[in-house]
């Protein structure tokens, strides 16, 4: 009599697979730990570039005083108001209406030695005991918050004959032409700028300066700058001395 005989039922477990429970559970295990990552790189992300707009906004900060510290060691002087006449000073009808003066906001106005078209200093005579002087003029635009350089050049006609001027008058962008190049943007989105003088008894003047005797001048610049949303704010300054001033 033959007898069949019956097999036990295979099962995944039994089999070395998984059940349906334990794949669940996988799947579970495995969902968080990519949500976990992704969140950390994310965070990563956000971080980098949030330290990276930082340091932009202060970079641009320090480049826009570097530049004016540059032009301040060149110069022999610092002016109460512009002497050269301005075409776009801020008063219309009157040419002479820049003012130059401690504080917040206020424009910085340079006397820098002229020089030729081969570099050399133009000296009102022999002896070399005076020099012509442009005019640098820093400015802020309350409207486009913008920090411009205006160069005032003394004119040809008043030079010795023969001698030529190396630098050229600047405009108001908005009034640029070919013989008169826009002012220089030293830096955008300048949310406020500080002038202070320094005489050479090493007194900070802020305001109401008498700025006849001053040797050095203090900048700072703060610039703000809006991102993806989110205010970042970059603040610097610089002293730098009229190497010039006591020279000529």
């Amino acid at each position: 009599m033959n007898r069949r005989m019956t097999r036990p039922a295979r099962t995944a477990a039994s089999d070395g697979g998984y059940t349906l429970i334990e794949m669940l559970v996988a799947i579970s295990v495995s969902t968080l730990l990519i949500l976990s990552i992704g969140d950390y790189a994310a965070n990563s992300i956000i971080g980098s570039n949030q330290d990276y707009n930082k340091t932009l906004v202060l970079t641009n900060a320090k480049e826009a005083v570097g530049i004016v510290a540059r032009q301040v060691r060149l110069a022999s002087a610092v002016a109460a108001s512009n002497s050269l006449d301005d075409t776009y000073a801020p008063y219309p009808g009157n040419p002479n209406s820049w003012s130059g003066q401690a504080g917040n906001g206020t424009s910085l106005i340079l006397e820098v030695p002229t020089k030729d078209t081969n570099g050399n200093i133009v000296y009102k005579n022999g002896s070399h005991a005076a020099v012509f002087n442009d005019e640098v003029i820093f400015y802020l635009d309350s409207s486009t918050k913008k920090l411009y350089k205006r160069v005032i050049a003394y004119p040809n006609s008043g030079l010795p004959s023969g001698t030529t001027n190396a630098a050229t008058t600047t405009c108001p962008p908005a009034h640029a032409t070919a013989g008169c190049p826009a002012d220089a943007d030293v830096v955008d989105d300048v949310a406020n700028l500080t002038t202070a003088y320094i005489n050479n008894a090493g007194v900070v003047c802020t305001s109401s300066c008498d700025i006849t005797g001053t040797e050095a001048v203090q900048y700072t610049v703060t610039e703000t700058r809006t991102i993806n949303g989110k205010s970042y704010a970059g603040t610097y300054t610089t002293v730098a001395t009229m190497r010039n001033k006591n020279a000529l």
